[in-house]
């Protein structure tokens, strides 16, 4: 009891010195609940944004295709990979306790062509239908008008992956900016010189010399809509199929008696100009626009490229499908027209997509349904999202590890704090521990009132660092954490969890006991003689 006494009258004394460990403690702990809740919030809600949008919880795929999902770098076979799913198999999946929807889908890869031939990006393209696609996949952001095909129209909606960062300058092709130009110094003068003899109405001399007063002459050109009459005939004495199909779109909107948008002339018009002037306008691609005539080209699924033709399916964009940030380039196609132009059968498809409604449940559901798959003697593998994780999961592991090694040294810091206190207290109070001695307390228990200052000091920072934590990790639950670009919008939303005080306690209070016992050590190793003597 007396030493319990002890501790409490050497903390009064030395209360200066305790609150600045304990406010430094409190602050360390302060970290760690914050990390941890960042640590678990980013791997769980990265995995559940992948099976949201990507996977869903299992997949039943053909034997040779498990392999590619577990390992999607490997090169596969040519062709699809095809399983057959009749209706009793999809009865039998949609009636198993737990799974909230069953879809079968064709699963392909290919390119988005422009009608004049260019490649606007390539696309894995699944097809599924769009009754079932939101249901498989609910963390799928959409934005799009209507997926209903006319039966009059030949073109097949598609919902676009979303526009990447590097396609970017896509998006905005009518005008011509500094970027555009591919001539700098004596070459730019040269072309400022081209460009006024070619068009001196758009070009003149008494518009000066300097740069930005040729990009505005360049962006008044842009806007007329009879660009190509001026084009002399000297430009057209060698033919030159780009610049005769930039002549031939621009007189088709020029001379056009319906009104065009003033964006589509200066797209012709940049066209124009960029063939006329090949050496000084960079080549421009087709603007990333819905409603445009568009192919989706892809391999055929039953023979090897090299020896087939491409399959080519007329599309048109009518929205865009947001999957997985960064990592997203999953484009949507309602499965009938797919595997009519694959000339699929009607049970023919490269995957069974099953979403479950809790996933703790993942794992019976699959034991239950390969029992089904081997008793009607079907090879088909059945994959969990975590073996279908190998695009996602080292992120998420990545950043996982990188938040757990950053708390690590919020961890090792604070025992850093503790172990340099007690040291300079066993230095400081050398003739205090003598007297304690002298008067019959022994270096055990002088060392074990060390240990209960420091006990109760780190106890009572836990307390304050795990409010502040836990007020931090309230704020960005609320509002979420801007920055996090592997997610929408930026933001990781944060989780509550009482787990992490608790770790960031016992994370901290042995590991400050341990480092404490190095300088408190020094004093049980003391008999009363020595200490006596010291403090003379």
């Amino acid at each position: 009891m007396y030493l319990h006494k002890l501790m409490l009258r050497s903390l009064r004394r030395h209360r200066e010195r305790g609150r600045r460990l304990s406010a430094l403690i409190a602050l360390c702990i302060a970290a760690i609940v914050f990390l941890l809740a960042m640590m678990d919030s980013f791997f769980d809600r990265y995995v559940k944004l992948f099976v949201d949008t990507t996977t869903a919880h299992l997949a039943i795929v053909h034997p040779d295709a498990a392999e590619l999902k577990r390992k999607p770098w490997k090169r596969g076979a040519e062709g699809l990979l095809l399983i057959e799913a009749d209706g009793e198999l999809l009865s039998f999946l949609r009636a198993i306790e737990g799974v909230e929807a069953v879809a079968p889908i064709v699963r392909t890869s290919g390119e988005f062509l422009v009608l004049t031939g260019d490649q606007q990006g390539s696309t894995a393209m699944v097809g599924i239908d769009p009754g079932n696609r939101q249901r498989v996949f609910p963390g799928l952001r959409t934005s799009q008008a209507s997926e209903r095909r006319d039966p009059n129209e030949q073109d097949v909606p598609v919902l676009r992956r979303s526009v990447q960062f590097w396609e970017t300058i896509k998006v905005a092709t009518d005008s011509i900016t500094e970027g555009d130009l591919r001539v700098r110094d004596g070459d730019l003068a040269h072309f400022m010189e081209q460009a006024r003899a070619a068009f001196p109405r758009h070009f003149s001399r008494d518009a000066g010399g300097e740069k930005p007063a040729f990009l505005r002459s360049l962006a008044a050109a842009l806007a007329d809509p009879l660009l190509y009459r001026e084009i002399p005939d000297r430009y057209r004495q060698k033919y030159d199929w780009r610049l005769e199909e930039a002549i031939a779109a621009a007189r088709a909107l020029g001379d056009g008696k319906e009104p065009t948008e003033a964006s589509r002339v200066r797209y012709a018009n940049k066209q124009l100009l960029s063939a006329l002037f090949p050496d000084a306008i960079s080549p421009v691609s087709e603007a990333i626009r819905l409603g445009v005539p568009m192919t989706f080209q892809t391999s055929s699924p039953r023979e090897i490229k090299a020896l087939s033709l491409p399959v080519v399916i007329p599309i048109t964009f009518v929205g865009f499908a947001e999957a997985m940030p960064l990592y997203g380039f999953e484009s949507f196609m309602d499965i009938g027209p797919l595997k009519a132009y694959l000339e699929l059968g009607e049970r023919e498809f490269t995957e069974i997509a099953v979403r479950l409604a809790d996933v703790g449940s993942t794992d019976s559901v699959k034991a239950r349904i390969e029992r089904h798959l081997a008793a009607r003697g079907l090879d088909y593998q059945v994959l969990d999202y975590r073996e279908m994780g190998a695009g996602y999961l080292p992120t998420a592991l990545g950043v996982k590890i990188g938040l757990a090694v950053l708390a690590g040294l919020f961890v090792i810091a604070a025992i850093i704090f503790v172990a340099n206190m007690i040291l300079l207290a066993v230095i400081k109070r050398r003739r205090e521990i003598g007297t304690a001695v002298a008067l019959g307390m022994s270096p055990r228990e002088y060392a074990l009132l060390f240990l209960g200052e420091i006990f109760v000091i780190v106890t009572v920072a836990w307390v304050g660092g795990a409010i502040l934590g836990s007020i931090a990790v309230a704020a960005f639950a609320a509002f979420g954490m801007p920055g996090v670009v592997f997610f929408h919008d930026g933001l990781l939303y944060l989780d509550w969890n009482a787990r992490h005080l608790l770790l960031a306690y016992l994370f901290v209070l042995p590991g400050a006991l341990l480092a404490a016992l190095i300088p408190v050590s020094r004093v049980l190793k003391l008999k009363p003689v020595d200490v006596l003597r010291e403090t003379q």
